[in-house]
């Protein structure tokens, strides 16, 4: 569309820097004013891909799908300045740059937009150096499910990754990949997250949850368990115990967005309950920060005796 003259000079002179996404502290030391950037916002002109980060409008609206993903990743980098970087040598953190000391062999790069990067399994494994048991099975957890869902396709994600072969193929992928960071001090939490890992947790919150249980000795469940109600259809739910006859629920904020979305829950549950199925459930405020109430709620249910109207073990 047409976007006044001023406005027109102001992305000329943006595109005309670099291409792609640009910082606006930078385009002031241009002599594009922030003022001049906002107003251009303000037209549509300019994109905002990140708080401050902005490219021309016209640019991403005829970019490529992989410079738009390009884009992204340099967006956030901008944005948020961390940076892994892994490469042989001794391993440090620089304000914003943190060297991984590892080898790099060519089969761990990947080149995506122009981009070098390690793939995802190393990925995953540096993401999760030095965090809590429950952060690096997060970002594990995660990782695993995109790869089985790279090779299974996202269609059939659900039935791969209840699939102990499946499970075990990935297990040793990552195993073999963490020997490589032996030296590191976080790779003990690592290689634990590794062995505890489960791709079939579909969210944050259910890694959480399943992080939580473990560290307090809570008996654990089965993850992504397809059950069968007494309507004859297939349910999947989060959490499965089967001795004793218990389904638990991590419900996330945005699970019942949809206004019917209560009403199908409702006859889900009640097709579960008429096979003997009892529910506990939970949100992200019982886990995190403190899992307190979701343990408290989770021991409770494991308490009651099953009911067994129906139930099949």
């Amino acid at each position: 569309m047409p976007w006044s003259a001023s406005v027109a000079a102001t992305v000329a002179q943006v595109a005309a820097c670099a291409s792609g996404p640009q910082h606006v502290a930078v385009l002031a030391e241009r002599g594009i004013g922030r003022q001049r950037v906002r107003t251009a916002v303000g037209a549509g002109a300019l994109t905002v891909l990140r708080r401050g980060i902005v490219v021309p409008t016209d640019a991403w609206r005829t970019a490529e799908i992989a410079d738009r993903r390009r884009w992204a990743v340099e967006a956030a980098l901008l944005a948020f300045p961390s940076t892994h970087v892994t490469r042989v040598g001794a391993a440090r953190v620089d304000d914003w740059l943190t060297v991984h000391g590892c080898d790099t062999p060519p089969e761990w790069i990947l080149t995506a937009g122009g981009l070098r990067m390690t793939d995802l399994v190393r990925t995953s494994i540096e993401t999760a150096a030095g965090r809590s048991l429950r952060g690096a099975l997060v970002v594990i957890d995660a990782a695993m499910r995109l790869a089985a869902a790279e090779q299974a396709g996202t269609s059939a994600v659900r039935a791969a990754v209840i699939d102990p072969a499946v499970v075990g193929a990935l297990r040793v992928r990552w195993r073999y990949a963490v020997g490589a960071y032996a030296g590191h001090r976080w790779v003990t939490t690592v290689r634990q997250a590794v062995e505890l890992a489960d791709p079939a947790a579909e969210s944050v919150l259910e890694s959480l949850s399943r992080a939580a249980m473990i560290e307090n000795a809570v008996p654990q469940p089965r993850c992504g368990v397809p059950l069968i109600g007494d309507d004859g259809r297939t349910y999947w739910v989060d959490f499965c115990w089967d001795r004793f006859g218990l389904i638990g629920e991590a419900d996330g904020l945005a699970k019942y967005d949809d206004p019917s979305a209560h009403l199908r829950e409702k006859h889900r549950q009640e097709a579960l309950r008429a096979r003997g199925w009892e529910f506990v459930r939970w949100v992200f405020t019982h886990v995190f920060p403190d899992p307190t109430v979701m343990l408290s709620r989770v021991r409770h249910a494991l308490r009651q005796p099953p009911t067994r109207l129906g139930w099949l073990p």
